[in-house]
Order: C-alpha cells, then sequence, then structure tokens
C-alpha cells in the first residue's frame, strides 16, 4: 500500500515550495513575456515620441523661415484693388432713357484721417485723436479734426469719396464768430485771416498715421488751390474731378512765414476741415 502523504510531500521542497519540475518553464516564461512586452511598448513609445519631435522640429522651422522672409527679405506687395459698391450704375446712367432730371445737394464729407508733420522735427511722429470721453462703457476717443498750420507744421487729411455721381469735390473750411470759439487765426500783422495752401497728395488709401512723420510723407504732390481762413465764414476750394469710392489726401500749409491756424472740429459738425461732394450725373 503506498501512502498518499509521502506522494504529496515528494512533491515539495524542503521549505514547502513546489518543486519546478512539476511545471516545467512556467515562472520563467511568465517573466520573458512580461519582460519581452515592455521593451515591445518602450521601443514603440520612443518611437512615436522621436517622430513627433522631429514633425514639431520640422513645423517649427519652417514658421521661423517664413517669419524671417516676411521680416527682412519681404517683397512691397501691390494695393489690392478696390472694389465699388455701385457696379454698373455708370452703364444704367448712360442710358439715354434713363431719367436724369432729379437733382440733389452737395454732401459733406469729413476726413478719414487728420494728423500733423512738422519740418522743425522731421522724424517726429504726432499722436492722432488723443482726445478722451469717459463713458459708462468706458473710454472713448473723441473724433476731433484738428487743423494744426505753422510755418514749421503742415496737417495731411485724408477724405473718402462717397456716393456714386457726386464726383465733384470742393474741400471747405468753417470757424466760428471770433468771440464765439477758441480757434485761433492769424495772418500777417496780425490780420485774422488767412490764406493756405493745398496740396494733392499722391497716396493709395489712408497714410500710415502710426509712421507718418515730415520724412515718410507722401513726396509727390500737386498743387490743389488756395484755401482762406477767416473767422466766423465759410471758405472752399474750387471744385475739382473726385473718383467714387477713391481717397483724396491732401496737405494744407502756410506759404508765408507770418501764418498760425488752429481750428477744432468735433464729431460731424461742419467745423474746421472737411469736404463737398457735388452732383455729377
Amino acid at each position: 500500500m503506498i501512502d498518499s502523504s509521502a506522494e504529496y510531500t515528494s512533491l515539495l521542497h524542503e521549505d514547502g515550495q513546489l518543486k519546478d519540475e512539476i511545471y516545467p518553464g512556467t515562472p520563467r516564461e511568465s517573466k520573458s513575456s512580461d519582460s519581452f512586452t515592455t521593451h515591445f511598448v518602450t521601443r514603440w513609445a520612443i518611437m512615436i515620441i522621436a517622430i513627433c519631435t522631429v514633425f514639431d522640429l520640422v513645423l517649427v522651422s519652417c514658421v521661423g523661415v517664413q517669419y524671417v522672409r516676411s521680416t527682412f527679405w519681404s517683397q512691397p506687395h501691390e494695393p489690392l484693388e478696390m472694389r465699388s459698391s455701385y457696379v454698373n450704375l455708370d452703364v444704367l446712367y448712360s442710358n439715354p432713357t434713363v431719367n436724369k432730371t432729379s437733382r440733389h445737394g452737395p454732401i459733406t464729407s469729413h476726413a478719414r484721417a487728420f494728423a500733423q508733420v512738422s519740418s522743425a522735427q522731421p522724424d517726429r511722429v504726432y499722436p492722432s485723436y488723443v482726445g478722451r470721453e469717459i463713458r459708462k462703457e468706458g473710454v472713448l476717443p473723441l473724433y476731433e479734426r484738428h487743423l494744426m498750420v505753422t510755418p514749421e507744421i503742415a496737417t495731411i487729411a485724408s477724405f473718402r469719396v462717397l456716393d456714386f455721381g457726386m464726383e465733384s469735390c470742393s474741400l471747405a473750411i468753417a470757424v466760428a464768430q471770433k468771440n464765439q470759439t477758441t480757434d485761433f487765426i492769424s495772418g500777417p500783422r496780425g490780420d485774422d485771416t488767412v490764406t493756405l495752401d493745398i496740396w494733392s497728395l499722391e497716396v493709395q488709401g489712408v497714410p500710415d498715421l502710426h509712421n507718418l512723420s515730415w520724412k515718410t510723407r507722401p513726396q509727390s504732390r500737386s498743387f490743389l488751390g488756395p484755401l482762406t481762413v477767416s473767422y466766423g465764414a465759410i471758405h472752399q476750394t474750387p471744385q475739382f474731378p473726385c473718383n467714387s469710392q477713391s481717397y483724396v489726401t491732401v496737405e494744407v500749409s502756410c506759404p508765408t512765414p507770418e501764418c498760425q491756424v488752429d481750428v477744432l472740429g468735433m464729431g460731424t459738425e461742419t467745423a474746421s476741415l472737411y469736404m463737398y461732394q457735388y452732383q455729377t450725373v
């Protein structure tokens, strides 16, 4: 008769652990499988990280190259074409059957930009629209049209030609009565009347006010005409052609050493320098 307890005892070591021979290779195979899985995952993780790093480096390099090219080797771009909002109205009005008897009075156009430049400080950039108004919504800039002209300082103003068929323009300046305004006018021998020179500047769109100085102002210009300034009166230049939706940019300067004008217009009031447009169709 075989002792069953002896049979079970033979399966154990002296310390009570199962002998490896009963389940050959099982613990070793498990450890080897876990190690293989760990190395496999690690290897693929390293490869993915390396690929992502290379991709990021290439992307950053491309962005850096584009930035350097656009900053240091950029070529001047031609201004974009200004599309008309009044497409084919010229064709319509050229039709002889269209009624052209309706008449419209002149419209007022205010400057989109007002800035000063100084020959005494050719590199100085004057701040524009420095006035501020505090409201419950916050601090709002005031739409000021500050016409300041001296023998050293000129004012540059840019107007957008509005509407269709109102393409005859005239610059105007209005000043209140002397005892009703803080505007200042001083001509030769202290006169209350001054004649200013108006120059038309060749520039596309509105001048860059953040970089506008005596040195950087448009140099190509043509004489548009004189403009008288006096208290309690509105004076205008002769009418000149102006294309719809184009820009009229002018420089206002003093023709004589004895000349000083400091006139301020606010909002949409017809004060300071503005422009009239007259019907042409």
